[in-house]
């Protein structure tokens, strides 16, 4: 069978990168037309009729290749990204123009968004442009098109279009003035700067409307965009201090983990860049002495950041970008680049005069304004969704509080899991950089790449300390002045003496001591302690360290706060990621002993329910002792809602019983082991009831369910508890006071 050629692999490989996209779809038609082609090579060629508003796609241009060994077959051409694009769209547009189909766009009195398109020649990417907002645009919006003279078959598509603003110019006035143009002509209230050799992807147009109202500070929203190759162009911009401008991450991967999240810039390419049209009138558009065009956004971005009005860039605004579609060449274009160059530092010293140097700066530091001192690395264990339990609820609001705080933040997740990017925000700020997927270093390559640039690390639980430990006995300089900070989140050597003692192994006091000194000894490095209750506060101030203690937080919405009248049944929350663990063995205990004494006590079958991440196996093994499992769910608000009395049958554990909290919070009085009331200092009959043994348990949930005078006044008490002690404010000021650099939140608000 013969092997396909270099040009039909090379189409397989680009069909991948826009997987999804109508280039898959012409994919197979550009490989049967050079097919084709190469069969006529053989034979003389046929005339054939064009119609005059029809021009023959150009051939692909081969890449030069080194010539053939003696006897050799020689290879098929290849072809580059660019060209395959240049001939399929050619395709496209061909069979648009050659049929009786017209692109007819909606019309809106009052458009919320003008879309100005600048074109010169290139109809075939314009009409890959006009098709892709037709497709992906759901917010009112119409299409101003100023047309710079075009020589091709811009004239035939312009015909095509229906309900669109056109401007046709006889000469080529540049892409400066006809932006400015196209803008005076606009009527929305948002106005987008979109080249014709660009395409939308869905959500684009409304999600950067979404970022300019929630946010008065942001002057302008740039977008991901990627290159006919699959790689970035840019994920924001850097401009130095001696004019030149750099797009971060080029050549990257388009899911490369430093292009994923949002952030100030200092500017973004107006290959698309969202405005308000005020704003834009504001300061009277684009300067024209950049015409004809190059540098005219970056002067415009400074002018706006000179007034308060930052960019931003959102990652999950995906744009398509051939580049240089319309210059004539790269040579041309970076010509005029350089041209214009020395109008804007001429025109913005004062500006350039407090931004980062290329000479003494590298990118990652160039990449926002941030300050060092407002730079937070955090290393976790993996991304701390907040249903997964185990402490990890806490870390979530940990980060949010630190965005708050006006942080620059970095997750590490030490577990890298290769989690799909559309759901790894869905309950973090979106401003923070998650060291996730594809192309991620290990701990320490990341330390050394990064040496030096963070102001502040925190690190939690004990394993992980115990690494970075085995990384800075190697490598002693390796955070250089970072200050360290470990966060306990639980002495988990009190949790596996508990488990030990619960399965009959007896541990010398020696032995106890031993193991206990082994996990207070890892923070010898660390700066600082955050602890989650005053009493291992007090074991780590026994080793000589700052410390501090930082709890969880939850907030008590009035609105949840539904009637005994309206609640049923016994609830269970927690996640089960292995059968050892705590609320694995809680949930043995519950199914095997305490449902059956309820049982024995009442004459009847408790109503029961389960929810959380956990195993199959726990999950069938719950089902078959009568309880509704609900496994995953994204918002308990409900369930907490409808449910009488929560349980929390735990034997061993350390740390604080964060689902308690949550429970009581959503005004759910709660039945606990001895253990759990302890580490949150409440009481029994006050704040909850607390049991030991599976009689005692059965029957204080019986109480609960049966005594409507009781369950008022420990849901009550338990309320006030919460407000006390588990505020967010709480650990706000924690955090401020364990993070010398930390400030108010209320002196400055970050967007999540």
């Amino acid at each position: 069978m013969r092997r396909p050629g270099t040009l039909s692999r090379l189409w397989n490989q680009f069909r991948l990168h826009f997987k999804g996209s109508r280039l898959q779809k012409w994919g197979k038609r550009v490989e049967q037309s050079l097919r084709k082609r190469r069969k006529r090579e053989q034979q003389p060629p046929e005339e054939v009729a064009i119609p005059s508003a029809i021009q023959p796609p150009p051939p692909p241009s081969p890449v030069e290749e080194e010539p053939a060994a003696p006897m050799a077959v020689k290879p098929e051409p290849a072809m580059s990204p660019q060209n395959a694009l240049d001939y399929v769209a050619h395709l496209s547009l061909n069979a648009f123009l050659t049929s009786n189909a017209r692109l007819a766009f909606p019309q809106f009195e009052k458009p919320t968004v003008s879309i100005v398109l600048v074109l010169f020649n290139r109809a075939e990417l314009t009409y890959w442009c006009l098709q892709s907002c037709l497709a992906n645009i759901r917010t009112p919006f119409e299409i101003v098109i100023y047309d710079n003279g075009s020589t091709d078959q811009t004239a035939a598509l312009l015909d095509r279009l229906e309900n669109v603003k056109i401007i046709r110019d006889p000469d080529n006035v540049g892409y400066v003035k006809a932006v400015n143009r196209g803008a005076e002509a606009s009527s929305g209230e948002y106005l987008l700067l979109l080249n014709n050799d660009t395409q939308l992807t869905a959500g684009s147009i409304e999600t950067a409307i979404e970022d300019l109202k929630a946010n008065p500070t942001i002057g302008g929203v740039g977008a991901r965009l990627i290159l006919p190759s699959g790689t970035l162009q840019e994920a924001g911009s850097i401009i130095w201090s001696d004019g030149s401008a750099l797009g971060y991450c080029r050549g990257r991967q388009i899911e490369h983990y430093e292009a994923m999240f949002e952030r100030p810039v200092d500017y973004c390419s107006a290959a698309f860049m969202m405005l308000r049209k005020a704003d834009f009138d504001r300061f009277n558009g684009f300067d024209e002495g950049f015409s004809p065009a190059y540098y005219e956004e970056v002067d415009f971005c400074a002018r706006l950041a000179e007034a308060g009005l930052r960019q931003h860039y959102n990652p999950n605004i995906v744009v398509l970008h051939y580049e240089f579609g319309s210059s004539g060449s790269s040579d041309k274009a970076l010509e005029l680049q350089k041209k214009n160059r020395k109008r804007f530092v001429s025109r913005n010293t004062d500006y350039l005069a407090r931004q980062y140097s290329n000479s003494t700066a590298t990118p990652l530091e160039a990449r926002t304004p941030t300050p060092k001192a407002k730079r937070l690395l955090f290393i976790e264990d993996r991304i701390p969704f907040t249903d997964l339990g185990s402490g990890f609820p806490r870390s979530n609001i940990m980060l949010h509080c630190m965005v708050e705080l006006g942080y620059e933040v970095t997750l590490f997740p030490m577990a890298n899991y290769k989690i799909n990017w559309a759901e790894v925000y869905r309950d973090l700020p979106r401003s923070v950089e998650i060291v996730q997927g594809h192309d991620c270093p290990k701990l320490h390559q990341f330390l050394t790449e990064r040496r030096g640039y963070y102001a502040n690390l925190i690190i939690s639980r004990p394993h992980n300390m115990a690494q970075l430990n085995e990384l800075l006995t190697k490598d002693p300089e390796l955070l250089g002045d970072t200050r360290l900070v470990y966060d306990a989140e639980a002495v988990f050597t009190m949790r596996e003496l508990e488990r030990l003692r619960l399965i009959g192994v007896s541990v010398s006091e020696q032995k106890r001591q031993q193991m206990l000194d082994e996990e207070l000894q890892l923070v010898e490095r660390a700066d600082a302690v955050l602890t989650v209750s005053s009493g291992e506060a007090e074991l780590f101030r026994a080793q000589g360290k700052e410390v501090h203690v930082l709890g969880h937080a939850h907030e008590i919405k009035e609105e949840l706060l539904t009637p005994v009248s309206t609640r049923t049944g016994l609830l269970f929350v927690g996640a089960v990621h292995d059968k050892g663990s705590p609320n694995a063995k809680s949930l043995e205990w519950l199914c095997e002993d305490i449902l059956p004494a309820m049982k024995q006590q009442s004459g009847s079958p408790a109503d029961m329910t389960i929810a959380g991440m956990m195993l199959d196996d726990t999950q069938k093994y719950c089902r078959k002792h009568g309880c509704e499992v609900l496994g995953r769910v994204d918002d308990l608000s409900e369930v907490y809602c409808q449910a009488r009395v929560f349980v929390a049958p735990t034997q061993f554990a350390a740390g604080i019983p964060l689902k308690i909290i949550e429970a009581a919070a959503h005004g759910v009085p709660v039945v606990a082991t001895g253990i759990l009331a302890r580490q949150l200092d409440w009481n029994h009959e006050e704040q909850l009831l607390v049991a030991d043994t599976e009689e005692e348990f059965a029957a204080c949930c019986l109480r609960l369910l049966q005594d409507d005078q009781l369950w008022e006044s420990i849901r009550a008490k338990a309320l006030e508890a919460v407000a006390r002690d588990y505020s967010r404010e709480g650990i706000t000021r924690t955090l401020t006071a364990s993070l010398p650099e930390a400030t108010d939140p209320a002196s400055q608000k970050i967007s999540a």
